[in-house]
């Protein structure tokens, strides 16, 4: 092996009982997982100071697991006396023949030009050869 002039201090090298790292309080069986608190441990007592946790959020962007973004915006009064009711997008109620009856697909196929009673002049052919 190679020796890289690594030595340890005096006093541990007649130490036979030195181990380096943490010794855990559980047992020594596998089955009890004694290495997972000494590398993850378990969180403090008690709870976290909420505005701690929200100037931590804001400057790492960092949530906790099933946390809700909430990113601050500003709603319109309307939206935020019924949320439940606010949807984004284009209302069902925005005209006749516009997002009741399907016929999307069909306006974006046809010109603009025409009515959507009329055949527009785009047209979908099979290819040739």
């Amino acid at each position: 092996a190679y020796v890289r002039g690594h030595e340890m201090p005096a006093f541990l090298q007649n130490e036979k009982s030195f181990r380096f790292g943490q010794k855990t309080a559980a047992s020594t069986h596998m089955s009890h997982q004694t290495g997972k608190d000494a590398i993850a441990p378990p969180p403090a007592e008690g709870a976290e100071d909420p505005q701690a946790h929200e100037r931590y959020v804001r400057s790492h962007q960092a949530f906790a697991p099933g946390e809700r973004v909430n990113r601050r915006y500003a709603w319109p009064t309307e939206i935020l006396a019924q949320p439940e009711k606010h949807a984004f997008g284009l209302s069902l109620s925005a005209g006749p023949g516009v997002a009741q009856d399907g016929r999307g697909v069909r306006e974006a196929l046809t010109s603009f030009d025409c009515s959507p009673d009329e055949e527009g002049r785009t047209r979908i052919v099979t290819r040739l050869g």
